[in-house]
């Protein structure tokens, strides 16, 4: 009798690690410790790779990789527009020195991350079979990484650096929030003598500009709205960049408001004596032009506005 109640009261206590709830040990309650789902943050998808297989962290899935005498590797996948990569890592009980190296195997040739390692803790809960229950405190196994330039679906390997074993769980992503940028009025070109407002969707944003071949300035380097003038004829990359967000761009063109050709005497006529030349000037812009008119007898001769 007392045999079978000792292995019942084993398996309610394993159960009990199962799913995440303190376990009871005399008169102490083991630490719980959850890998909360961060906001914004959607799970990553986590494959097993040299000596690595399926575990489970605190109720959270993870991979255990490694065995008492060789270490080996597990793998991430980030999505496309992902922005940040948050991931909880712990080494065996006991071990100590132990990095994991990062490393791309499929992705954009510009997809980058910012840290190629990250050297981890060892946790006593971390031992024997799965499911695992942490021992020491969430800040110790967390770790958020920044992506770049993620086009693509991006594969991230992660290797240990020594004979060592080490879980890895919890895995989720960020991606960047798409923004827009609003043109005021609706069209991208203007005269020189009007200026472009443009507004962005998210709360603000820096302005910067680029390709500027006509004298382009902004009303104010940050903002959520700003507006563009220019100083002559040309055009002008304009960006807006936000933390969280992505950073578009419009290009806008200036040209110089056209001159009204006119007739000098404007719109009117001039007298003369018959068999004499009367003439008369345009102008347009930096053109100018003169045209001669005689007549042989008295008449009346119109000249309308110069086409152009």
């Amino acid at each position: 009798m007392n045999k079978l109640f000792t292995k019942i009261a084993g398996l309610s206590i394993g159960l009990a690690m199962a799913i995440g709830v303190g376990v009871a040990v005399g008169n102490k309650e083991a630490t719980s410790v959850h890998a909360s789902p961060q906001t914004g943050f959607t799970p990553a998808t986590m494959t097993a790779g040299t000596n690595g297989s399926s575990c489970t962290v605190n109720t959270y899935s993870g991979i255990k990789v490694g065995t008492s005498k060789a270490g080996g590797d597990m793998s991430i996948t980030v999505p496309s527009g992902a922005t940040k990569l948050v991931l909880y890592a712990a080494a065996w009980k006991g071990v100590t020195g132990l990095s994991l190296n990062i490393s791309k195997t499929s992705g954009a040739a510009s997809a980058s991350i910012s840290s190629s390692s990250i050297a981890l803790t060892a946790d006593n809960g971390i031992s024997n079979n799965s499911p695992f229950t942490l021992s020491g405190t969430e800040s110790n196994f967390r770790f958020e990484l920044t992506l770049s330039n993620i086009t693509a679906n991006t594969v991230y390997k992660f290797t240990s650096s020594a004979a060592k074993r080490f879980v890895v769980w919890s895995a989720q992503t960020k991606a960047v929030t798409p923004q827009t940028i609003t043109v005021d009025p609706s069209s991208k070109e203007a005269y020189t003598d009007e200026t472009i407002s443009l507004t962005t969707s998210a709360t603000s944003a820096s302005w910067a500009l680029s390709n500027n071949t006509c004298g382009a300035s902004l009303s104010a380097a940050s903002g959520k709205t700003v507006t563009v003038s220019a100083t002559g004829a040309g055009s002008v990359r304009v960006t807006a960049t936000a933390s969280g967000y992505t950073s578009p761009y419009v290009d806008l063109t200036f040209s110089e408001r056209p001159t009204s050709p006119y007739i000098t005497p404007e719109n009117s006529s001039t007298s003369g004596y018959t068999g004499q030349n009367e003439s008369i000037s345009f102008s347009y812009g930096n053109l100018t032009g003169s045209l001669s008119i005689s007549s042989s007898n008295t008449s009346v001769v119109t000249v309308g506005s110069p086409s152009y």
